[in-house]
Protein backbone atom coordinates (compact mmCIF):
# COMPACT_ATOMS: atom_id res chain seq x y z
CA UNK A 1 0.00 0.00 0.00
CA UNK A 2 1.03 3.35 -0.78
CA UNK A 3 1.76 6.67 1.20
CA UNK A 4 -0.86 8.14 1.61
CA UNK A 5 1.07 11.45 0.20
CA UNK A 6 1.68 9.20 -2.57
CA UNK A 7 -1.56 8.38 -3.38
CA UNK A 8 -3.14 12.05 -2.85
CA UNK A 9 -0.86 13.04 -5.64
CA UNK A 10 -1.33 9.83 -7.83
CA UNK A 11 -5.17 10.97 -7.62
CA UNK A 12 -4.53 14.33 -8.15
CA UNK A 13 -3.46 13.95 -11.30
CA UNK A 14 -5.39 11.36 -12.52
CA UNK A 15 -8.10 11.32 -14.92
CA UNK A 16 -10.47 11.28 -11.48
CA UNK A 17 -13.36 13.81 -11.61
CA UNK A 18 -14.05 14.62 -8.26
CA UNK A 19 -17.60 15.31 -7.55
CA UNK A 20 -17.06 15.15 -3.82
CA UNK A 21 -16.32 17.95 -1.33
CA UNK A 22 -14.34 20.55 -1.11
CA UNK A 23 -15.77 23.32 -3.47
CA UNK A 24 -13.04 24.41 -4.68
CA UNK A 25 -12.58 20.85 -7.01
CA UNK A 26 -8.59 21.21 -7.10
CA UNK A 27 -8.80 24.16 -9.29
CA UNK A 28 -8.78 26.93 -6.49
CA UNK A 29 -6.12 28.38 -5.74
CA UNK A 30 -2.98 26.89 -7.66
CA UNK A 31 -0.81 29.94 -7.55
CA UNK A 32 -0.67 29.32 -2.83
CA UNK A 33 2.44 27.69 -1.82
CA UNK A 34 1.60 25.93 1.27
CA UNK A 35 4.92 25.65 2.37
CA UNK A 36 5.50 29.62 2.46
CA UNK A 37 2.08 30.18 4.20
CA UNK A 38 2.69 27.80 7.07
CA UNK A 39 3.69 29.81 10.10
CA UNK A 40 2.48 30.43 13.71
CA UNK A 41 1.48 33.47 15.25
CA UNK A 42 4.20 35.95 14.64
CA UNK A 43 4.48 39.65 14.68
CA UNK A 44 2.22 41.60 12.25
CA UNK A 45 -0.33 38.63 11.00
CA UNK A 46 -2.81 38.27 14.22
CA UNK A 47 -4.41 36.42 15.78
CA UNK A 48 -7.28 33.79 15.25
CA UNK A 49 -8.37 34.16 19.10
CA UNK A 50 -7.87 37.85 19.40
CA UNK A 51 -8.07 38.63 15.83
CA UNK A 52 -7.20 42.60 15.58
CA UNK A 53 -5.84 42.69 12.31
CA UNK A 54 -5.64 40.80 8.78
CA UNK A 55 -8.28 38.22 10.40
CA UNK A 56 -10.84 40.19 11.71
CA UNK A 57 -10.76 41.38 7.74
CA UNK A 58 -11.59 38.22 7.13
CA UNK A 59 -14.23 37.65 9.63
CA UNK A 60 -15.85 40.91 8.68
CA UNK A 61 -15.74 40.14 4.75
CA UNK A 62 -17.52 36.88 6.15
CA UNK A 63 -20.36 39.13 7.62
CA UNK A 64 -20.48 41.13 5.08
CA UNK A 65 -20.82 38.43 2.33
CA UNK A 66 -23.93 36.69 4.13
CA UNK A 67 -25.48 40.26 5.75
CA UNK A 68 -25.23 38.96 9.24
CA UNK A 69 -24.31 41.10 12.48
CA UNK A 70 -21.24 38.63 13.46
CA UNK A 71 -19.33 36.12 11.77
CA UNK A 72 -16.80 33.83 13.27
CA UNK A 73 -14.44 31.96 11.44
CA UNK A 74 -14.02 28.27 11.91
CA UNK A 75 -10.97 26.03 12.07
CA UNK A 76 -12.85 22.95 13.02
CA UNK A 77 -15.22 22.17 10.74
CA UNK A 78 -19.41 22.70 11.14
CA UNK A 79 -18.54 20.17 13.58
CA UNK A 80 -16.93 22.89 15.74
CA UNK A 81 -19.27 25.23 15.26
CA UNK A 82 -22.28 22.90 16.48
CA UNK A 83 -20.44 21.91 19.67
CA UNK A 84 -19.91 25.77 20.30
CA UNK A 85 -23.18 26.85 20.05
CA UNK A 86 -24.91 23.90 22.02
CA UNK A 87 -22.18 24.21 24.80
CA UNK A 88 -22.35 27.97 25.25
CA UNK A 89 -26.06 27.93 25.22
CA UNK A 90 -26.88 24.81 27.45
CA UNK A 91 -25.81 23.93 31.23
CA UNK A 92 -26.31 19.85 32.32
CA UNK A 93 -29.47 18.91 32.64
CA UNK A 94 -30.99 21.69 29.99
CA UNK A 95 -33.33 20.22 27.36
CA UNK A 96 -32.39 19.96 24.04
CA UNK A 97 -34.95 19.53 20.94
CA UNK A 98 -33.27 18.31 17.91
CA UNK A 99 -34.09 16.75 14.33
CA UNK A 100 -33.50 13.30 14.19
CA UNK A 101 -31.48 13.69 11.22
CA UNK A 102 -29.13 16.09 12.28
CA UNK A 103 -25.19 15.48 11.69
CA UNK A 104 -23.70 13.45 14.85
CA UNK A 105 -21.92 16.76 15.83
CA UNK A 106 -25.04 17.38 17.20
CA UNK A 107 -25.55 14.60 19.02
CA UNK A 108 -21.71 14.65 20.60
CA UNK A 109 -22.61 18.05 21.62
CA UNK A 110 -25.47 16.73 23.81
CA UNK A 111 -23.08 14.08 25.11
CA UNK A 112 -20.18 16.60 26.04
CA UNK A 113 -23.55 18.74 27.24
CA UNK A 114 -24.97 16.29 29.25
CA UNK A 115 -28.03 17.33 28.17
CA UNK A 116 -31.64 16.06 27.85
CA UNK A 117 -32.58 15.25 24.34
CA UNK A 118 -35.92 14.95 22.25
CA UNK A 119 -36.04 14.51 18.97
CA UNK A 120 -38.07 15.93 16.11
CA UNK A 121 -38.54 13.83 12.49
CA UNK A 122 -38.15 14.79 9.25
CA UNK A 123 -41.16 13.92 6.78
CA UNK A 124 -40.73 11.42 3.86
CA UNK A 125 -41.08 12.66 0.86
CA UNK A 126 -42.85 10.26 -2.26
CA UNK A 127 -39.04 9.67 -3.41
CA UNK A 128 -38.21 7.84 -0.38
CA UNK A 129 -35.82 10.46 0.86
CA UNK A 130 -36.09 12.36 4.07
CA UNK A 131 -37.86 15.47 3.91
CA UNK A 132 -38.03 18.94 5.36
CA UNK A 133 -38.24 19.57 9.36
CA UNK A 134 -41.84 20.71 9.63
CA UNK A 135 -42.77 23.49 12.28
CA UNK A 136 -46.13 22.05 13.11
CA UNK A 137 -43.83 18.94 14.05
CA UNK A 138 -41.86 21.34 16.26
CA UNK A 139 -44.78 22.91 17.73
CA UNK A 140 -46.03 19.44 18.65
CA UNK A 141 -42.84 18.52 20.31
CA UNK A 142 -42.35 21.77 22.37
CA UNK A 143 -45.61 21.27 23.74
CA UNK A 144 -45.29 17.48 24.57
CA UNK A 145 -41.87 18.49 26.64
CA UNK A 146 -44.00 21.39 28.41
CA UNK A 147 -46.65 19.17 29.42
CA UNK A 148 -43.94 17.12 31.20
CA UNK A 149 -42.12 20.08 32.81
CA UNK A 150 -39.47 20.32 30.63
CA UNK A 151 -38.68 23.77 28.93
CA UNK A 152 -36.68 23.26 26.02
CA UNK A 153 -33.96 25.85 25.63
CA UNK A 154 -32.77 25.22 22.41
CA UNK A 155 -33.86 23.94 19.01
CA UNK A 156 -31.75 22.31 16.51
CA UNK A 157 -31.83 20.87 12.96
CA UNK A 158 -30.34 20.32 9.56
CA UNK A 159 -31.38 22.56 6.49
CA UNK A 160 -30.32 22.11 3.98
CA UNK A 161 -29.50 17.92 4.43
CA UNK A 162 -27.03 16.10 2.44
CA UNK A 163 -29.34 15.24 -0.59
CA UNK A 164 -30.35 19.21 -0.47
CA UNK A 165 -33.67 19.34 1.20
CA UNK A 166 -34.76 22.87 2.82
CA UNK A 167 -37.12 23.16 5.83
CA UNK A 168 -39.11 26.58 6.38
CA UNK A 169 -36.79 28.17 8.64
CA UNK A 170 -38.82 31.48 9.23
CA UNK A 171 -42.04 29.14 10.64
CA UNK A 172 -39.86 27.09 12.66
CA UNK A 173 -37.98 30.42 14.33
CA UNK A 174 -41.29 32.12 14.65
CA UNK A 175 -42.39 28.61 16.46
CA UNK A 176 -39.62 28.10 18.76
CA UNK A 177 -39.05 31.54 19.66
CA UNK A 178 -42.75 31.71 20.96
CA UNK A 179 -42.10 28.81 23.49
CA UNK A 180 -38.43 30.96 24.75
CA UNK A 181 -36.13 29.14 22.45
CA UNK A 182 -33.00 29.43 20.60
CA UNK A 183 -32.90 28.22 16.92
CA UNK A 184 -29.86 27.03 15.86
CA UNK A 185 -28.99 25.54 12.10
CA UNK A 186 -26.59 23.33 11.30
CA UNK A 187 -26.47 24.99 7.53
CA UNK A 188 -23.12 23.25 6.70
CA UNK A 189 -24.49 22.22 2.72
CA UNK A 190 -25.94 25.46 2.06
CA UNK A 191 -22.90 27.75 2.23
CA UNK A 192 -23.65 28.83 -1.49
CA UNK A 193 -27.41 29.76 -0.68
CA UNK A 194 -28.33 33.09 -1.84
CA UNK A 195 -25.19 33.20 -4.44
CA UNK A 196 -27.64 32.66 -7.25
CA UNK A 197 -31.27 33.01 -8.42
CA UNK A 198 -30.84 29.32 -9.19
CA UNK A 199 -30.47 27.91 -5.69
CA UNK A 200 -32.27 29.04 -2.35
CA UNK A 201 -32.28 31.74 -1.03
CA UNK A 202 -29.57 32.54 1.85
CA UNK A 203 -30.48 31.10 4.89
CA UNK A 204 -28.90 33.83 7.06
CA UNK A 205 -32.33 36.15 7.68
CA UNK A 206 -34.72 33.45 8.31
CA UNK A 207 -35.04 34.00 11.99
CA UNK A 208 -32.14 31.60 13.12
CA UNK A 209 -29.94 32.58 16.17
CA UNK A 210 -27.17 30.53 15.54
CA UNK A 211 -26.13 29.29 11.45
CA UNK A 212 -23.13 27.15 10.75
CA UNK A 213 -22.14 26.60 7.60
CA UNK A 214 -18.97 24.76 5.74
CA UNK A 215 -17.74 26.93 3.79
CA UNK A 216 -15.47 24.35 2.40
CA UNK A 217 -18.77 21.77 0.78
CA UNK A 218 -19.58 23.89 -1.61
CA UNK A 219 -17.38 27.18 -1.66
CA UNK A 220 -13.59 27.20 -3.27
CA UNK A 221 -12.37 27.29 0.24
CA UNK A 222 -9.71 24.09 1.88
CA UNK A 223 -11.41 21.31 3.89
CA UNK A 224 -12.00 22.43 7.51
CA UNK A 225 -12.66 25.69 6.91
CA UNK A 226 -15.97 26.76 8.29
CA UNK A 227 -18.47 29.48 9.33
CA UNK A 228 -19.99 30.59 12.65
CA UNK A 229 -23.16 33.20 11.72
CA UNK A 230 -24.62 35.47 13.78
CA UNK A 231 -27.63 36.92 12.30
CA UNK A 232 -28.91 40.51 13.20
CA UNK A 233 -31.62 40.40 16.41
CA UNK A 234 -30.00 37.37 16.88
CA UNK A 235 -30.58 35.83 20.59
CA UNK A 236 -27.62 34.10 21.42
CA UNK A 237 -24.97 34.50 23.62
CA UNK A 238 -22.09 36.47 22.10
CA UNK A 239 -19.51 35.98 24.73
CA UNK A 240 -20.25 32.83 25.76
CA UNK A 241 -19.80 31.94 22.14
CA UNK A 242 -16.52 33.71 21.97
CA UNK A 243 -15.74 31.74 25.50
CA UNK A 244 -16.02 28.00 23.76
CA UNK A 245 -14.50 29.36 20.67
CA UNK A 246 -11.82 29.71 22.58
CA UNK A 247 -12.02 26.75 24.76
CA UNK A 248 -12.50 24.25 21.23
CA UNK A 249 -10.72 26.11 18.54
CA UNK A 250 -7.15 24.97 18.36
CA UNK A 251 -4.57 27.02 19.87
CA UNK A 252 -2.28 26.21 17.04
CA UNK A 253 -5.08 27.24 13.90
CA UNK A 254 -3.26 26.62 10.61
CA UNK A 255 -2.13 29.67 8.70
CA UNK A 256 -2.73 28.10 5.18
CA UNK A 257 -6.63 27.49 5.71
CA UNK A 258 -7.06 31.54 7.29
CA UNK A 259 -4.71 32.48 4.26
CA UNK A 260 -6.59 30.72 1.58
CA UNK A 261 -9.80 31.66 3.07
CA UNK A 262 -8.90 35.23 2.06
CA UNK A 263 -8.27 34.45 -1.82
CA UNK A 264 -11.33 32.94 -1.56
CA UNK A 265 -13.52 35.39 -0.03
CA UNK A 266 -11.66 38.28 -2.30
CA UNK A 267 -12.16 35.55 -5.54
CA UNK A 268 -15.86 35.74 -4.74
CA UNK A 269 -16.13 39.37 -4.79
CA UNK A 270 -14.24 39.50 -7.91
CA UNK A 271 -15.66 36.50 -9.73
CA UNK A 272 -18.13 34.58 -7.64
CA UNK A 273 -21.48 35.87 -9.72
CA UNK A 274 -19.70 35.33 -13.35
CA UNK A 275 -18.77 31.57 -11.95
CA UNK A 276 -22.37 30.77 -10.09
CA UNK A 277 -23.91 31.89 -13.64
CA UNK A 278 -21.99 29.21 -15.88
CA UNK A 279 -22.41 27.01 -12.80
CA UNK A 280 -26.28 27.14 -12.55
CA UNK A 281 -26.22 27.28 -17.06
CA UNK A 282 -24.22 23.65 -17.16
CA UNK A 283 -26.55 22.29 -14.19
CA UNK A 284 -29.86 23.30 -16.20
CA UNK A 285 -28.02 21.72 -19.30
CA UNK A 286 -27.51 18.18 -17.13
CA UNK A 287 -30.77 17.94 -15.81
CA UNK A 288 -32.58 18.53 -19.23
CA UNK A 289 -30.40 15.60 -20.90
CA UNK A 290 -31.42 13.70 -17.97
CA UNK A 291 -34.96 13.72 -18.35
CA UNK A 292 -34.77 10.87 -20.73
CA UNK A 293 -33.27 8.35 -18.09
CA UNK A 294 -35.44 5.40 -17.61
CA UNK A 295 -33.94 3.17 -15.35
CA UNK A 296 -31.88 5.48 -13.20
CA UNK A 297 -33.71 8.46 -12.39
CA UNK A 298 -32.64 12.25 -11.12
CA UNK A 299 -34.53 12.95 -7.43
CA UNK A 300 -34.93 16.82 -7.49
CA UNK A 301 -34.39 18.62 -4.26
CA UNK A 302 -34.21 22.10 -3.15
CA UNK A 303 -30.87 22.38 -4.06
CA UNK A 304 -29.74 21.52 -7.87
CA UNK A 305 -26.23 21.38 -6.61
CA UNK A 306 -26.85 18.34 -5.31
CA UNK A 307 -27.44 15.79 -7.88
CA UNK A 308 -29.50 12.58 -6.49
CA UNK A 309 -29.40 9.85 -8.39
CA UNK A 310 -31.52 6.91 -7.55
CA UNK A 311 -30.74 3.32 -8.90
CA UNK A 312 -34.04 2.00 -6.76
CA UNK A 313 -36.25 1.38 -10.09
CA UNK A 314 -32.69 -1.27 -10.82
CA UNK A 315 -31.16 -4.40 -9.13
CA UNK A 316 -28.30 -1.68 -8.43
CA UNK A 317 -27.30 -0.69 -4.70
CA UNK A 318 -25.89 3.03 -4.45
CA UNK A 319 -22.61 1.21 -3.78
CA UNK A 320 -22.18 -0.91 -6.97
CA UNK A 321 -23.71 2.22 -8.76
CA UNK A 322 -20.51 4.58 -7.07
CA UNK A 323 -18.31 1.56 -8.14
CA UNK A 324 -19.34 1.74 -11.75
CA UNK A 325 -19.09 5.28 -12.44
CA UNK A 326 -15.54 5.16 -10.67
CA UNK A 327 -14.54 2.03 -12.65
CA UNK A 328 -15.77 2.88 -16.06
CA UNK A 329 -16.05 6.69 -16.08
CA UNK A 330 -13.34 7.52 -13.68
CA UNK A 331 -16.20 9.25 -11.62
CA UNK A 332 -15.50 9.89 -8.10
CA UNK A 333 -18.99 10.47 -6.48
CA UNK A 334 -19.67 12.09 -2.67
CA UNK A 335 -21.53 9.20 -1.37
CA UNK A 336 -23.23 5.83 -2.02
CA UNK A 337 -26.64 5.27 -0.04
CA UNK A 338 -28.66 2.10 0.09
CA UNK A 339 -30.31 3.18 -3.33
CA UNK A 340 -29.15 6.00 -4.69
CA UNK A 341 -25.87 8.04 -4.77
CA UNK A 342 -25.14 11.88 -4.60
CA UNK A 343 -22.88 13.73 -6.81
CA UNK A 344 -21.74 17.18 -5.33
CA UNK A 345 -21.41 20.18 -7.25
CA UNK A 346 -20.02 23.81 -6.68
CA UNK A 347 -19.11 26.61 -8.83
CA UNK A 348 -15.93 25.55 -9.49
CA UNK A 349 -16.80 23.04 -11.53
CA UNK A 350 -16.49 22.48 -15.37
CA UNK A 351 -18.83 22.19 -18.01
CA UNK A 352 -16.69 19.31 -19.34
CA UNK A 353 -17.35 17.70 -15.72
CA UNK A 354 -21.05 17.86 -15.90
CA UNK A 355 -20.88 16.65 -19.72
CA UNK A 356 -18.86 13.50 -18.27
CA UNK A 357 -21.30 12.96 -15.51
CA UNK A 358 -23.99 13.55 -18.10
CA UNK A 359 -22.55 10.80 -20.71
CA UNK A 360 -21.73 8.35 -18.76
CA UNK A 361 -25.41 8.34 -17.28
CA UNK A 362 -27.26 8.02 -20.11
CA UNK A 363 -24.49 5.23 -21.17
CA UNK A 364 -25.51 3.06 -17.98
CA UNK A 365 -29.37 3.66 -18.00
CA UNK A 366 -28.70 2.22 -21.82
CA UNK A 367 -27.11 -0.87 -20.51
CA UNK A 368 -29.77 -1.11 -18.06
CA UNK A 369 -32.57 -1.19 -20.01
CA UNK A 370 -30.76 -3.82 -21.97
CA UNK A 371 -29.40 -5.88 -20.15
CA UNK A 372 -30.92 -5.30 -16.67
CA UNK A 373 -27.71 -5.93 -15.37
CA UNK A 374 -24.00 -4.19 -14.63
CA UNK A 375 -21.12 -5.33 -16.63
CA UNK A 376 -19.53 -9.58 -15.27
CA UNK A 377 -16.23 -7.23 -14.56
CA UNK A 378 -18.10 -4.81 -12.19
CA UNK A 379 -19.84 -7.81 -10.12
CA UNK A 380 -16.85 -8.71 -7.68
CA UNK A 381 -18.45 -6.79 -5.14
CA UNK A 382 -14.89 -5.96 -3.39
CA UNK A 383 -16.03 -2.98 -1.90
CA UNK A 384 -14.34 -1.07 0.64
CA UNK A 385 -11.32 -0.60 -1.06
CA UNK A 386 -9.94 3.23 -0.84
CA UNK A 387 -10.68 4.87 -4.36
CA UNK A 388 -7.60 6.89 -6.11
CA UNK A 389 -4.71 6.56 -7.69
CA UNK A 390 -5.39 3.20 -7.63
CA UNK A 391 -8.19 2.84 -9.53
CA UNK A 392 -8.04 5.97 -12.49
CA UNK A 393 -5.42 6.03 -14.62
CA UNK A 394 -2.42 8.30 -13.54
CA UNK A 395 -1.01 8.48 -16.70
CA UNK A 396 -2.17 12.12 -17.46
CA UNK A 397 -3.81 14.73 -15.90
CA UNK A 398 -7.42 15.72 -16.06
CA UNK A 399 -7.31 19.03 -18.27
CA UNK A 400 -11.28 19.72 -17.50
CA UNK A 401 -9.65 20.30 -13.59
CA UNK A 402 -8.90 23.48 -15.18
CA UNK A 403 -5.33 24.54 -15.80
CA UNK A 404 -4.59 27.99 -15.41
CA UNK A 405 -2.19 30.96 -15.59
CA UNK A 406 -3.88 34.12 -14.16
CA UNK A 407 -3.05 35.55 -10.40
CA UNK A 408 -5.79 33.92 -8.72
CA UNK A 409 -5.24 30.45 -10.24
CA UNK A 410 -8.36 30.49 -11.79
CA UNK A 411 -8.46 29.92 -15.92
CA UNK A 412 -10.91 32.17 -16.60
CA UNK A 413 -13.51 29.87 -16.90
CA UNK A 414 -17.19 30.44 -16.07
CA UNK A 415 -17.97 33.61 -17.16
CA UNK A 416 -20.53 33.40 -19.46
CA UNK A 417 -23.22 36.08 -18.35
CA UNK A 418 -25.51 34.16 -20.53
CA UNK A 419 -25.72 31.35 -17.66
CA UNK A 420 -28.24 31.39 -15.29
CA UNK A 421 -31.45 32.80 -16.61
CA UNK A 422 -34.29 30.45 -15.75
CA UNK A 423 -37.74 29.93 -16.94
CA UNK A 424 -38.95 27.88 -14.17
CA UNK A 425 -37.51 29.75 -10.95
CA UNK A 426 -34.40 28.44 -10.85
CA UNK A 427 -34.83 25.28 -11.78
CA UNK A 428 -34.02 23.02 -14.52
CA UNK A 429 -36.76 24.03 -17.38
CA UNK A 430 -39.99 21.83 -17.48
CA UNK A 431 -38.72 19.51 -14.32
CA UNK A 432 -40.34 20.95 -11.75
CA UNK A 433 -40.16 20.95 -7.61
CA UNK A 434 -40.57 17.48 -5.98
CA UNK A 435 -45.02 17.99 -5.10
CA UNK A 436 -44.41 16.43 -2.08
CA UNK A 437 -41.84 18.51 -0.11
CA UNK A 438 -43.05 21.01 2.08
CA UNK A 439 -47.06 20.09 1.65
CA UNK A 440 -48.35 18.49 4.86
CA UNK A 441 -51.87 17.62 5.82
CA UNK A 442 -50.71 15.72 9.06
CA UNK A 443 -51.07 17.04 12.29
CA UNK A 444 -47.93 16.23 13.46
CA UNK A 445 -46.12 17.30 9.73
CA UNK A 446 -44.41 13.04 9.77
CA UNK A 447 -47.11 11.52 7.36
CA UNK A 448 -46.49 8.19 9.29
CA UNK A 449 -42.24 8.31 9.04
CA UNK A 450 -40.36 6.93 11.73
CA UNK A 451 -43.38 6.13 14.06
CA UNK A 452 -42.26 2.30 14.10
CA UNK A 453 -40.00 1.34 16.57
CA UNK A 454 -39.93 -2.92 15.31
CA UNK A 455 -39.85 -4.90 12.37
CA UNK A 456 -43.08 -4.82 11.89
CA UNK A 457 -42.96 -0.96 10.07
CA UNK A 458 -40.64 -2.43 7.63
CA UNK A 459 -42.94 -4.79 6.13
CA UNK A 460 -41.68 -8.34 6.32
CA UNK A 461 -38.19 -6.64 5.92
CA UNK A 462 -35.17 -8.45 4.38
CA UNK A 463 -37.35 -11.38 2.90
CA UNK A 464 -35.64 -10.88 -0.70
CA UNK A 465 -32.05 -12.26 -0.01
CA UNK A 466 -31.10 -12.15 -3.88
CA UNK A 467 -31.19 -8.59 -4.37
CA UNK A 468 -30.48 -7.50 -0.57
CA UNK A 469 -33.70 -5.35 -0.82
CA UNK A 470 -35.53 -4.54 1.96
CA UNK A 471 -39.13 -6.00 1.09
CA UNK A 472 -37.93 -4.41 -2.58
CA UNK A 473 -37.60 -0.74 -1.44
CA UNK A 474 -35.61 1.23 1.36
CA UNK A 475 -38.29 3.43 3.69
CA UNK A 476 -35.73 6.17 4.70
CA UNK A 477 -38.44 7.30 7.02
CA UNK A 478 -37.78 3.89 8.45
CA UNK A 479 -34.33 3.83 8.39
CA UNK A 480 -33.95 6.52 10.30
CA UNK A 481 -37.26 6.50 12.70
CA UNK A 482 -38.52 7.17 16.09
CA UNK A 483 -36.12 4.86 18.77
CA UNK A 484 -37.14 3.74 22.22
CA UNK A 485 -34.92 6.02 24.53
CA UNK A 486 -34.08 4.29 27.62
CA UNK A 487 -31.12 6.44 28.89
CA UNK A 488 -29.78 9.87 28.19
CA UNK A 489 -27.37 9.26 25.50
CA UNK A 490 -24.37 10.41 28.17
CA UNK A 491 -25.77 8.31 30.65
CA UNK A 492 -25.47 5.30 28.21
CA UNK A 493 -21.82 6.23 28.13
CA UNK A 494 -20.80 5.63 31.84
CA UNK A 495 -22.72 2.24 32.02
CA UNK A 496 -21.05 -1.21 32.00
CA UNK A 497 -20.79 -2.68 28.32
CA UNK A 498 -20.32 -5.46 26.72
CA UNK A 499 -19.44 -6.24 22.99
CA UNK A 500 -22.51 -8.57 20.83
CA UNK A 501 -22.88 -10.12 17.50
CA UNK A 502 -25.23 -7.97 15.89
CA UNK A 503 -27.81 -10.14 15.07
CA UNK A 504 -27.82 -11.16 18.90
CA UNK A 505 -28.62 -7.36 20.14
CA UNK A 506 -32.16 -7.52 19.51
CA UNK A 507 -33.92 -5.72 22.53
CA UNK A 508 -30.50 -4.15 23.81
CA UNK A 509 -29.41 -0.60 24.43
CA UNK A 510 -26.71 0.55 22.48
CA UNK A 511 -23.77 1.73 24.37
CA UNK A 512 -22.85 3.50 21.11
CA UNK A 513 -24.31 5.79 18.01
CA UNK A 514 -24.29 3.30 15.12
CA UNK A 515 -24.56 4.80 11.70
CA UNK A 516 -23.82 5.25 8.08
CA UNK A 517 -20.95 8.05 7.27
CA UNK A 518 -21.47 9.13 5.29
CA UNK A 519 -24.24 11.31 6.14
CA UNK A 520 -23.18 10.46 9.48
CA UNK A 521 -26.92 10.41 10.93
CA UNK A 522 -27.05 7.53 13.50
CA UNK A 523 -29.64 4.54 12.95
CA UNK A 524 -29.30 4.11 16.24
CA UNK A 525 -27.63 6.45 18.98
CA UNK A 526 -26.69 5.81 22.86
CA UNK A 527 -29.02 5.25 25.52
CA UNK A 528 -31.72 3.70 22.61
CA UNK A 529 -33.09 0.54 22.34
CA UNK A 530 -31.52 -1.99 19.39
CA UNK A 531 -34.86 -3.58 17.28
CA UNK A 532 -34.86 -5.78 15.13
CA UNK A 533 -35.37 -3.28 12.05
CA UNK A 534 -32.60 -1.50 13.11
CA UNK A 535 -30.34 -4.96 12.46
CA UNK A 536 -31.73 -5.86 9.18
CA UNK A 537 -31.33 -2.66 7.86
CA UNK A 538 -27.65 -2.51 9.18
CA UNK A 539 -26.86 -5.70 8.07
CA UNK A 540 -27.94 -4.70 4.20
CA UNK A 541 -26.26 -1.39 4.64
CA UNK A 542 -22.88 -3.78 5.78
CA UNK A 543 -23.85 -6.38 2.47
CA UNK A 544 -24.19 -3.60 0.47
CA UNK A 545 -20.47 -2.04 0.88
CA UNK A 546 -21.62 1.03 3.06
CA UNK A 547 -19.48 2.62 5.30
CA UNK A 548 -21.12 1.60 8.70
CA UNK A 549 -19.76 3.41 12.07
CA UNK A 550 -20.29 2.22 15.74
CA UNK A 551 -19.43 -1.42 14.98
CA UNK A 552 -16.53 -3.14 16.22
CA UNK A 553 -15.69 -6.75 13.60
CA UNK A 554 -19.39 -6.63 13.60
CA UNK A 555 -20.01 -6.62 16.80
CA UNK A 556 -22.59 -3.74 18.31
CA UNK A 557 -21.37 -2.47 22.54
CA UNK A 558 -24.11 -2.96 24.29
CA UNK A 559 -25.10 -2.42 27.95
CA UNK A 560 -24.76 -4.85 30.38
Amino acid sequence: MRALDQALLAYGKSQAYPFHMPGHKRRFPRSLDPNLMDITEIEGFDDLHDASGMIADIERDLAELYGVEEARLLLGGSTLGNLVSLLAHLKPGDSLLMARNCHKSIYHGAILGRLSVEYVYPRALSNGLQGPIEAASVQEALRAAEEVGRKVKLVAITSPSYEGVVSDLFAIARVAHAHGALLLVDAAHGAHFGFHPYFPPSMADQGADLLVTSLHKTLPFYTMTAALLLPHGSGADRERVSDMIDYLETSSPSYILMGQAAAALRFLRREGEAYFQANARDLKDFYRACESLRALEILRTDDPGKIVISCARTDLTGQDLMEWLRKDYQLELEMASFDYVLAMTSLMDTSEGLQRLQRALLEIDGILRETGAMPENLQDKTWGEQSGGDRVDSGGKDNSAGENDSADGIDGAGKDDSAGKSDSAGRVDGAGKDDSAGENDSADGIDGAGKSDSVDGVDGAGKNDSVGRVDGAIDYGIVYGSRRKLLEPWQALEEKWEDLELKACAGRVSRDSILLYPPGIPLVHSGEEITECVILYLKRALKDGLKVQGLREGKARVLR
